[in-house]
C-alpha cells in the first residue's frame, strides 16, 4: 500500500467521507434519479457518453480501487489535488517529486495552511454530497452556506464575509497572465447579468524597472487601477503562439451591489436545481453547474477564495448527482470562456477524473496515485508557490 499523508485533525473527516460513500458491488451501480431525468448532455467530449453510464463507470472504478486497498479513491492525489492546485503547478510538482508519492500541501504558501483549509472544506462537501446522493436530494443554496464555504476553504481574517473593498479587479498585468483577444471579448460580453468588464493596460514587463520592483514587493498595493492607465485600444498587446495577447485587468461589481447580486444568484440557481429535481423542465446538469460556478466568480463576492469557493459549490452539486468533481485544465479561465465553452470544459473534466482513476487502478504505484490529504512534512519537495 502506498504512503498516505493524513493529519490527525482530519482523520475523523476522512473516515466519515469513506463511511458515507455509496456502497456498490461494482457490478450493479445505481444511477441518480436526477440523471435519469436528464440522461444525456451535449457538453461531454464524446456524444456517446451518457450521464448514467459515466456515473456507473465512476463508481465501478472506485469499487475496484477500494478492493485494492484504497480507503477513499476520491483522495488520490492526481484526482484530489488538481481540484485546487493549478494544472501547471501540479504537473511541475509531480515531475520534481522523488519517488511516487506526491504531496500537494507544500505547493502554495503559507504551507501547509493553504492546502489544509481547502482540503477540510473539500472533504466536508464530499460528505454532504454523499448524504445527498444516498437520500436522493440535491443541494439547496443559501447565502449562509456560501459564506461558510468561503470561511472553511480560505484562511484569513476577511474570509467568510462579503468583501468590503469597493473596487475589486482580476489581475492580468503580467505577460504570463495575459489573455488573448477572444478571451477579452468574452469577458466584455459577459451577460448573466452584465457585471464585469475588461480594461487594457501596458504590460508590467514594459513598465520601468523601478515600478516592476515595487509591484513585486507589494502586489496588492500596486495593483490598484490608479497605477495602471487604461489604453483605449489594445496597443500594448503582443503576439505569441500565433495569438495576440492583452495585459490588463477584469473589473468586478462594486461591494455595495454584492448582497443583491448574491441573492439573485442563489434564487435563480435554486430555481434551476428545482427544475432538475422535479423533472418538470429539461435541464442539462453540466450546463447548470458550469453556469452557476462561472456566474458566482463574476460576482466575486469575497476578498479572496472566489475561485475555490465557486468550484467547491459546483463539485458538491455534481457529486450529489453521482458524478465526480471535474479536473479542469485551466481552472482560472472560467470567465475567459463562453458559457457553452466552459460547460464543455466541465464535461471534459468529469471524464478526465474518471480516466485518472482508471489509470491509477491499473498501476497504484504510478506517480501521484497515492492517497493524500493534509500533510505536515519537514522537507518540501520544491519551493512553495504563493496562492
Amino acid at each position: 500500500m502506498k504512503k498516505t499523508f493524513v493529519s490527525s485533525g482530519l482523520c475523523l473527516l476522512v473516515i466519515s467521507a469513506c463511511s458515507q460513500a455509496p456502497r456498490t458491488s461494482g457490478t450493479t451501480v445505481p444511477c441518480s434519479p436526477f440523471l435519469r431525468n436528464s440522461p444525456t448532455s451535449t457538453y461531454l467530449p464524446d456524444s456517446k457518453n451518457n450521464l448514467c453510464d459515466l456515473s456507473r463507470r465512476y463508481h465501478r472504478v472506485r469499487y475496484q480501487l477500494v478492493k485494492k486497498g484504497v480507503s477513499n479513491p476520491d483522495l488520490i492525489a492526481n484526482v484530489f489535488a488538481p481540484r485546487f492546485i493549478d494544472r501547471y503547478d501540479w504537473e511541475q510538482e509531480v515531475a520534481q517529486s522523488q519517488g511516487t508519492v506526491v504531496n500537494p500541501a507544500v505547493i502554495y504558501e503559507p504551507a501547509p495552511e493553504t492546502w489544509d483549509s481547502w482540503a477540510r472544506a473539500a472533504i466536508k462537501t464530499m460528505i454532504s454530497a454523499n448524504h445527498n446522493l444516498a437520500a436522493e436530494v440535491l443541494p439547496h443554496l443559501s447565502m449562509e452556506q456560501l459564506l461558510e464555504l468561503n470561511a472553511q476553504s480560505t484562511p484569513g481574517p476577511a474570509s467568510g464575509a462579503l468583501r468590503r473593498s469597493s473596487q475589486e479587479i482580476g489581475r492580468a498585468m503580467e505577460k504570463r497572465y495575459a489573455i488573448d483577444d477572444k478571451q477579452a471579448r468574452t469577458i466584455e460580453s459577459f451577460e448573466i447579468p452584465k457585471i464585469i468588464g475588461w480594461r487594457n493596460t501596458q504590460c508590467l514587463e514594459e513598465r520601468p524597472a523601478s515600478f516592476q520592483k515595487k509591484f513585486r514587493q507589494d502586489l496588492y498595493h500596486y495593483s490598484d487601477p490608479a497605477f495602471w492607465p487604461v489604453t483605449k485600444d489594445p496597443q500594448q498587446s503582443y503576439e505569441a503562439d500565433g495569438k495576440r495577447y492583452r495585459c490588463g485587468y477584469i473589473t468586478y461589481p462594486d461591494a455595495a451591489a454584492l448582497p443583491g447580486l448574491v441573492d439573485s444568484w442563489v434564487s435563480e440557481t435554486n430555481v434551476q436545481i428545482g427544475f432538475l429535481a422535479s423533472g418538470q423542465k429539461e435541464q442539462d446538469p453540466i450546463l447548470l453547474a458550469a453556469r452557476a460556478q462561472r456566474w458566482l466568480v463574476a460576482i466575486h463576492p469575497f476578498d479572496t477564495g472566489n475561485g475555490r469557493t465557486s468550484r467547491l459549490m459546483m463539485d458538491e452539486f455534481l457529486m450529489s448527482l453521482g458524478l465526480p468533481a471535474p479536473i479542469l485544465r485551466e481552472m482560472n479561465q472560467d470567465l475567459g470562456h463562453t458559457e457553452e465553452e466552459w460547460a464543455r470544459e466541465v464535461g471534459a473534466g468529469i471524464v478526465r477524473t474518471i480516466e485518472t482513476l482508471e489509470t491509477c487502478e491499473k498501476d497504484l504505484m504510478a506517480k501521484g496515485c497515492n492517497e493524500v490529504m493534509i500533510t505536515k512534512v519537514p522537507e518540501k519537495t520544491s519551493a512553495p508557490r504563493k496562492r
